[in-house]
């Protein structure tokens, strides 16, 4: 099985296919700290280490600015976030979402998914306030880019704003509390 596994990994990695390489990787490296030799858990690192590179030479070759490097870093956010490593999320997350800023001067479809990550990931650290500031402004980018204001998400969204604020304001942790579909 771990060899397959490194082999779907090596083939996302050739197909430039960060986010699902590095999630097969890790995969790999959990399974190896529970049985392998240190030589073939170094190995794998140095594998995760060269995806790491990748974004390197993506910043290099494009810029670091650049949107392509922005969809790479929310990537590598979702996988910390997978990860439970919510630190190095928020800062894939949060670097995402500067990079995004600069190069676009309107409300994008985009934006409001980066900024829905960083938020959760902000709620999963207890940083309430972070949470519902950036749900805000996620909710303003959907509700710029859709038709209706039953759109895909915004509603969510905003229960999720909600929910938050009663949470925040009742000391009350954001997993406690259900919402009934009417």
């Amino acid at each position: 099985m771990l060899v397959t596994i490194l082999n779907i990994a090596r083939i996302h990695h050739l197909q430039n296919d960060i986010f699902l390489s590095l999630e097969m990787y890790e995969e790999a490296l959990s399974i190896q700290r529970k049985t392998s030799s240190l030589l073939d858990i170094s190995t794998t690192l140095v594998n995760i280490g060269r995806l790491h590179e990748r974004l390197e030479h993506l910043c290099e070759e494009l810029g670091p600015q650049h949107l392509e490097v922005s969809t790479l870093m929310n990537s590598m956010g979702l996988v910390f976030c997978q990860k439970r490593w919510y630190a190095k999320a928020t800062a894939s997350f949060e670097e995402c979402v500067c990079i995004r800023r600069l190069a676009l001067s309107i409300a994008d479809r985009d934006m409001a998914t980066v900024l829905y990550n960083v938020a959760t990931a902000y709620l999963e650290t207890d940083r309430f306030d972070d949470a519902l500031r950036t749900y805000k402004e996620c909710l303003y980018h959907e509700r710029s880019n859709s038709d209706s204001i039953k759109s895909d998400g915004v509603i969510s969204t905003l229960l999720n704003v909600l929910g938050t604020y009663i949470c925040c304001r009742m000391n009350m942790t954001p997993r406690c509390v259900t919402f009934k579909k009417q």
